[in-house]
């Protein structure tokens, strides 16, 4: 007879083994039947040709001008900087500049004093080395007409040799007076070299001297800028190059044959040249010289004038180097300084009646650029919506925020501005109904 103990175990095994049963035949029931398929999810349709429409904002193709930037970096420059030489050798009596000092030559001040006392007495030595010449050479005239008068008495008063030698010794005598003027036109110079002037009007940006230093002629004493004038040096890479020397070529050509009209009343040929002239080579009111900013007025828009352009290109870079007057009539010229860095956009290439679209309204996908157009479109069940319709354009020059449209386009259609990212062929579109409006009555 079992014992209680062993009973238990026993039916806890037949237990676990009819649970063990049941799970399996309901496993074997499922996977013999054939369930519910559970439902798809989404739909096959592209979610921009939902009958969602979409909210853009559009535009119509303009036709004016255009004009292509090349974007550099430059440097503010002084028109004139230049180094101020001792000129004397000696040493340093006074220094009468610092740095940030406003010098004019016109003042009469001295930047500097150099041996003065030297130079004083190298102006005195000369003067009576000079009068001692002219004294002796008096003298020397008056025995020469002495001897000529006692030979015009009796050819036997004075001998032919001494005669000649009284000559001679005028000679000596007038080379040694043009002499002694000479030392003391330079012990002259020296003088008022001693005191060292300003070359020209501008600011003392470096001083270089002290006083009791000792300098020679080619000692550099300070340097000097001249601020009334500033100018900008930039570059410009090797394919634009070509199209701005062009444009300078024109622009010297187009100043040539307005001098030529200039004084010229009523309409001339001449003033038909220039016209003629104007309009082959494009150019209008403004917009042709360079445009810059610096760092420390950014908000301001400087211009400036191309006056040169290097022939020869910077091979580590292929750029070329050119140089251009600021406009005096430029907004803040006085906050302008030498050493500013500039962004500079140089203009090269431009269209009067090109066909432009903002920038956002271009798409670039792998048949080309492209642009929506709305389009009016009637469903089958009658009813009409607007719809987007790709156009494939050729773009031509850009310039900020607009693009050329060369073809594809024409003037005053109707276009996508905002929005076009996220549109399709045939995705239903809404804009503000003013716009339909004017759609609508087109």
């Amino acid at each position: 007879m079992s014992s209680p103990p062993a009973l238990r175990q026993r039916f806890v095994r037949r237990s676990l083994g009819l649970s063990l049963l049941g799970t399996l035949m309901l496993v074997a029931v499922g996977c013999g039947k054939k369930g519910i398929p559970a439902p798809l999810g989404g739909s096959d349709v592209p979610p921009s040709k939902v009958n969602l429409k979409r909210s853009v904002d559009l535009v119509r193709v303009e036709q004016r001008p255009i004009i292509s930037f090349v974007e550099s970096v430059g440097t503010i420059e002084a028109e004139y900087v230049t180094q101020i030489p001792a000129g004397v050798a000696g040493i340093v009596d006074e220094v009468y500049f610092r740095e940030g000092d406003i010098v004019d030559p016109i003042d009469g001040r001295p930047l500097v004093r150099i041996d003065h006392a030297y130079y004083t007495a190298l102006v005195d030595i000369a003067d009576e080395t000079v009068k001692e010449s002219k004294s002796m050479l008096k003298i020397a005239e008056d025995e020469l007409k002495r001897i000529a008068r006692l030979r015009a008495d009796s050819s036997n008063a004075v001998t032919q040799q001494e005669y000649a030698k009284s000559v001679e010794t005028v000679a000596s005598l007038q080379s040694r007076v043009v002499s002694a003027e000479a030392s003391l036109k330079i012990a002259r110079i020296n003088f008022d070299r001693s005191d060292v002037h300003p070359p020209m009007k501008g600011q003392i940006n470096q001083r270089l001297v002290t006083p009791k230093s000792r300098v020679k002629e080619d000692t550099i004493i300070g340097v000097i800028a001249d601020l009334s004038k500033l100018r900008l040096t930039g570059y410009i890479p090797e394919s634009s190059a070509m199209l701005v020397r062009k444009r300078m070529m024109s622009r010297a050509q187009l100043a040539a044959a307005r001098s030529l009209a200039v004084g010229l009343s009523g309409t001339t040929p001449w003033t038909n040249f220039v016209n003629r002239l104007a309009e082959e080579t494009g150019e209008i009111p403004a917009g042709y010289d360079p445009e810059f900013t610096v760092h420390a007025l950014p908000q301001r828009l400087f211009r400036g004038g191309i006056f040169y352009m290097s022939t020869t290109g910077d091979p580590s870079t292929r750029m070329f180097e050119f140089k251009a007057e600021i406009d005096p009539r430029s907004l803040g010229l006085a906050d302008l300084y030498p050493g500013f860095s500039a962004r500079i956009r140089v203009p090269v290439e431009t269209n009067q009646d090109a066909l432009v679209v903002p920038e956002e309204a271009v798409r670039a996908t792998e048949r080309g650029f492209i642009v929506f157009e709305p389009v009016l479109n009637v469903n089958r069940d009658g009813n009409s919506e607007w719809i987007a319709r790709p156009r494939q354009v050729e773009i031509g020059v850009r310039s900020p925020g607009f693009v050329e449209i060369r073809a594809g386009l024409s003037p005053k259609q109707w276009i996508v501005r905002r929005g076009a990212e996220a549109l399709e062929d045939g995705t239903p579109l809404r804009f503000s109904s003013e716009q339909q409006k004017q759609l609508e009555n087109k």
